[in-house]
């Protein structure tokens, strides 16, 4: 009887807990014209306060957290005197730019991985419809594997590195 008597008790305080945080949610959300203030006011106070003038220099002169080094602030001072004399400048030709044309990729699919005995990764590659197996820094076909992963290889053909993803079955 005792435990009911307990029970009870804290049901009520419960209840009355709950109807307390539930009433003030509520009353705190229908006052909301008590608390309007015109923005006019508050923009006109604003715009009227002076603003003090800064009496301090920022310093630049810190240790990067990353490289460790302490950077300083530079000095600019000319290197040279402009000279007055009317010589003429020779102009520079453009040099044109060699476009090299992208690397068609679609000769090379890449299947995917297994361990060796050694416990090696061996990829397994299809280089112009021809199926090889190849591990980390063999040359097949004139295809350099670099990289082997579980979803991606690395390789180097023809001086480019590219990431191929492996294909789906």
């Amino acid at each position: 009887m005792k435990s009911k008597a307990t029970n009870i008790a804290l049901i009520i305080a419960l209840v009355c807990i709950w109807g307390t945080v539930i009433y003030k949610f509520i009353g705190n959300s229908s006052d909301d014209e008590d608390y309007y203030v015109p923005t006019s006011r508050l923009t006109s106070t604003i715009e009227k306060m002076p603003l003090p003038e800064e009496s301090f220099q920022l310093d630049g002169s810190y240790r990067d957290p990353f490289l460790g080094k302490t950077y300083h602030k530079p000095t600019h001072k000319p290197t040279h005197k402009p000279s007055t004399s009317t010589t003429k400048k020779k102009a520079l030709t453009p040099v044109p730019k060699v476009i090299k044309s992208p690397t068609d990729w679609s000769f090379l699919v890449y299947r995917g991985d297994f361990m060796n005995e050694k416990k090696q990764h061996v990829g397994i590659l299809t280089i112009r419809n021809r199926d090889f197996l190849a591990k980390e820094g063999e040359e097949k076909d004139g295809v350099l594997v670099l990289k082997i992963l579980k979803d991606s290889i690395q390789v180097n053909y023809q001086n480019e590195k590219h990431y191929i993803k492996k294909a789906k079955k």
